[in-house]
């Protein structure tokens, strides 16, 4: 009878301990399904606006040195452009851009925009900040950073079917790499181009 007692002491003092940390568990897992859809719809979003951009400018040849050295406001990025809209776009385009901008989709409600202390803005989906986009040969990716190999894990089982352990994965649609100076964390490219195209 007094082991029972003790057991059932031990019992009430282990099981809130066992029910706590099963609900914190519960939480990341919610918390990074959150953030592997937004951030794959933002991707998806970022490049349809992109390359309706570039096919409504007539597709030039290195369409991103164009935008930047003709339409971008100096020190800005494509990303600003493409998050921001015509805030980036210099004066002498700015009418024919607000033009287009109407009929493709408003980024900015999807993406958290942080103005830092040097005017430029930082760019945040689903609780993860959006590094840079990058057009290279017909596909267009967008790189997010630093994230946990829980998140790269998650949307490489959704996105391309299966999980790959390294440090590194340069192919498919999730692609990453280990980065020692983000504490061992991932920087993460998503690269939804092709996805897009055949919906």
């Amino acid at each position: 009878m007094f082991e029972i007692k003790k057991t059932m002491k031990r019992l009430k003092f282990i099981l809130p301990i066992v029910a706590i940390v099963g609900l914190v568990s519960l939480i990341g897992h919610q918390s990074e399904n959150y953030s592997s859809r937004v951030i794959w719809n933002v991707s998806k979003d970022l490049s349809v606006k992109y390359f309706d951009i570039k096919e409504t400018l007539g597709n030039p040849e290195n369409f991103s040195k164009v935008l930047e050295a003709s339409i971008i406001k100096k020190d800005h990025t494509i990303l600003d452009l493409l998050v921001v809209d015509e805030m980036v776009v210099v004066e002498n385009h700015a009418h024919e851009y607000t033009e287009l901008v109407e009929l493709l989709p408003n980024i900015e409600n999807l993406v958290h925009v942080h103005k830092n202390s040097d005017d430029s803005n930082s760019y945040v989906a689903g609780g993860i900040k959006i590094l840079s986009v990058e057009e290279k040969g017909g596909e267009f990716g967008v790189f997010y950073g630093p994230v946990s190999k829980n998140l790269v894990h998650a949307l490489q089982r959704r996105l391309d079917g299966g999980i790959e352990n390294e440090d590194t994965d340069l192919t498919g649609l999730v692609r990453f790499n280990r980065v020692e100076e983000f504490g061992g964390h991932f920087i993460l490219g998503l690269y939804p181009r092709k996805m897009v195209s055949e919906n």
